[in-house]
């Protein structure tokens, strides 16, 4: 339902006790506005918890993040989307803010960042997309697809001119299991049209069993104009399985996987092991 007041745009959505309001319309010229910790908070609880299929409720819906997020002394984030019923399916333009020392801390969950899951509600409406957004100094964890920028990428969605830097990104899976962790995004799978182009990661850790990667970790779409200067550390236990790499861990067979023009630094750290599928 969208309501005026004094010509002025409002979302209002119910979630479950609450209201989620925002100013603005679903429109690219007149997003809606993102200006708040609490506006993040809010939208990830409407997807997670909220009544009457939230996805389809957002998608292809315009959002604009309009300040720098600073999450310093800040309790833990949720995950925007966490499941193939509950996921963004928006189109988030960050507008070349930052956000800040975010925590996402889901050691026991999957799909884990600050879009836990981000899927195509309805093939009829704009692809989902993110774009222009910094991210620095997270702490982000979780068990399998972990990234800091969106855990899991399903369908056609685009990711462009973002980046996280001096973050920690660790995926907690058990022995021999794949935790596909990226800086960016944990795992992106098969799409003819899904993308992640001109962006790049810097100064983080990336940690994990396998499937590890400096932009993301289980890739099945194209990645182009990247790169990445992070460290990758995989764990020991898994040191004779080395799907890792300085773009992306593993390159799935499907003819929509490249990697183009994508740069890292020769020499790259992996934790003293060596990886089996560089890309340069």
């Amino acid at each position: 339902m969208i309501v005026f007041f004094a010509f002025m745009a409002v979302l209002s959505f119910s979630v479950n006790a609450q209201t989620l309001q925002l100013q603005g319309e679903w429109t690219e010229s007149n997003p809606y506005k993102i200006t708040s910790i609490t506006d993040l908070r809010t939208l990830s609880s409407f997807i997670n918890t909220g009544l009457n299929n939230p996805s389809s409720l957002v998608a292809g819906k315009y959002f604009e993040l309009t300040t720098d997020l600073d999450f310093t002394n800040e309790p833990k984030f949720a995950p925007i989307g966490n499941s193939y019923a509950r996921y963004f399916s928006g189109k988030f333009n960050g507008n070349g803010h930052i956000i800040k020392n975010i925590k996402i801390l889901e050691g026991n969950s999957n799909c884990v960042g600050i879009f836990g899951f981000v899927n195509i509600a309805n093939w009829n409406l704009p692809f989902p997309s993110i774009e222009n957004l910094g991210v620095v100094g997270a702490q982000v964890n979780g068990k399998q697809c972990v990234g800091a920028i969106a855990g899991q990428v399903e369908g056609c969605a685009y990711i462009k001119d973002c980046y996280v830097t001096n973050s920690d990104i660790k995926g907690l899976s058990a022995k021999y299991q794949a935790a596909s962790v990226g800086a960016l995004v944990g795992k992106y799978n098969d799409c003819y049209a899904g993308t992640v182009s001109y962006c790049y990661s810097q100064g983080n850790t990336v940690q994990g069993s396998n499937w590890l990667g400096g932009i993301i970790g289980d890739n099945h779409i194209r990645i182009e104009n990247c790169y990445s200067t992070s460290e990758i550390k995989q764990a020991a236990v898994d040191k004779y399985n080395r799907q890792i790499g300085p773009i992306t861990g593993t390159q799935g067979s499907s003819q929509h996987a490249s990697v183009i023009n994508c740069y890292y630094l020769e020499g790259w750290s992996t934790n003293g092991y060596t990886t089996n599928n560089e890309n340069g």
